[in-house]
């Protein structure tokens, strides 16, 4: 219309050119704003992209937290789980304790004696009730090794006599020879030491003996081909473990994981009973993310697998094994490796095979829920018959009431 106006006749040339100025500003002030207008427009879309990808990262950052909570919640359980089995067997160990020092106290009282001497058959049963130690340790005719653990057992008494001073048990006249130096002050030395004296050795270890680790660790080395040696310093390296981090963490620095999994590679075909310490000691060692580690990088998986297949009728054997592919579990690879190797089908295998079973059931469970709580793996953890092991677990008329409840977390998860 301005265009207009200019071309009509009655514009004169000043004013046309006027006009034209006016316009041209009027032009130029126009695109100043739409261009102020366009960067405004873009700088509001670039803060809006930021703030998507910020809220992004807020969403994967609660997804992993959630993911950690989970896993140490599942942690947690199995560490409540262990406690409580290990705590009845410590109760039931200390009635037993009670009364033998009741039934034995004056005989014991009136048999010590200086220097290397047979047990007396009281003290024999005694003593190997209290040390599990095999028979043809009594019986070997050894007098080295019979003083030698005539010492360890004068030793425990004498500790549990301190121990129970308080609650009116006698400690005892003091003795009129030399005391031999206490196992929980004595490094041991593991120089060429026959089997026996390592059985015995081995079986006095007590939970507060950490700094028998090396010595322990060493004997095992030397003694790699015995798997009764093996299975016992075992049991001794689970009682240092149970409880304390620092044992833990020594025994993984010395290359303990990878010993424990060379000693059920070598005897993955024994009995049962004989790897399960084994199996225990490596479930408390993974509760240390080095220890994880290094057990992934040593075939641990693999391994654990083979021996839950090898021994699908040793029930102690199943659930330790079901603990320890729960604590490899924490590491995203590692869950992927338990599907792949067979870990899953061998976890809810074991639960239909122990259904009676409410620590197979429970550790099973555990692990199973691990697996299926990450989308991606649960198509191939129902694959497994995990539906069937977790109504086992939901049906169960043992326990005090936690196998029900993995249970129906169990089923939860799978139905997600």
């Amino acid at each position: 219309a301005q265009l207009k106006e200019l071309e009509a006749p009655a514009f004169g040339g000043q004013e046309r050119s006027a006009a034209e100025e006016r316009l041209s500003e009027e032009l130029l002030a126009e695109r100043e704003r739409l261009g102020a207008a366009e960067t405004r427009l873009e700088e509001e879309r670039t803060a809006s992209q930021a703030q998507l990808k910020e809220l992004e990262g807020l969403r994967k950052d609660f997804a992993f937290a959630d993911q950690a909570r989970q896993e140490v919640e599942a942690r947690a359980a199995a560490l409540d789980a262990k406690l409580e089995a290990m705590e009845t067997r410590a109760a039931e160990a200390t009635l037993d304790d009670e009364v033998r020092q009741r039934q034995g106290e004056s005989s014991r009282m009136d048999k010590q004696a200086c220097g290397p001497r047979s047990p007396s058959p009281a003290l024999v049963q005694e003593s190997s009730e209290e040390f599990n130690l095999p028979d043809f340790v009594w019986s070997c005719g050894n007098s080295e090794v019979m003083a030698f653990v005539q010492r360890l057992v004068d030793e425990n008494m004498r500790l549990k006599r301190q121990q129970g001073g308080g609650a009116g048990v006698s400690q005892g006249p003091p003795s009129e020879c030399p005391a031999s130096p206490p196992l929980a002050t004595e490094i041991f030395d593991a120089a060429d030491v026959p089997a026996v004296r390592a059985l015995a050795f081995a079986s006095a270890i007590s939970e507060n003996d950490g700094h028998q680790i090396q010595p322990l660790l060493a004997l095992f080395e030397q003694h790699e081909g015995d798997a009764k040696v093996c299975s016992q310093i075992c049991a001794a390296l689970e009682n240092l473990t149970f409880t304390d981090n620092e044992h833990r963490k020594n025994i993984v620095r010395l290359g303990g994981v990878e010993t424990i999994l060379g000693m059920l590679k070598r005897f993955q075909d024994a009995d049962g009973p004989l790897l399960r310490p084994a199996v225990d000691a490596l479930w408390n060692l993974t509760f240390e993310d080095e220890a994880v580690d290094l057990a992934t990088e040593a075939g641990g998986i693999e391994q654990v697998v083979e021996v839950m297949r090898a021994h699908a009728e040793c029930a102690e054997v199943q659930s330790g094994a079901c603990a320890v592919l729960l604590n490899l579990a924490v590491r995203e690879p590692n869950r992927w490796r338990i599907i792949q190797g067979g870990g899953a089908a061998c976890i809810a295998a074991a639960m239909q095979r122990h259904s009676a079973n409410e620590e197979v059931l429970e550790q099973g469970c555990q692990a199973l829920y691990m697996l299926a709580y990450h989308p991606d793996l649960r198509p191939h953890v129902m694959a497994s018959k995990a539906h069937e092991a977790a109504k086992l677990a939901m049906d169960s008329r043992h326990g005090a009431g936690r196998v029900q409840k993995w249970g129906r977390w169990l089923q939860e998860v799978l139905n997600c």
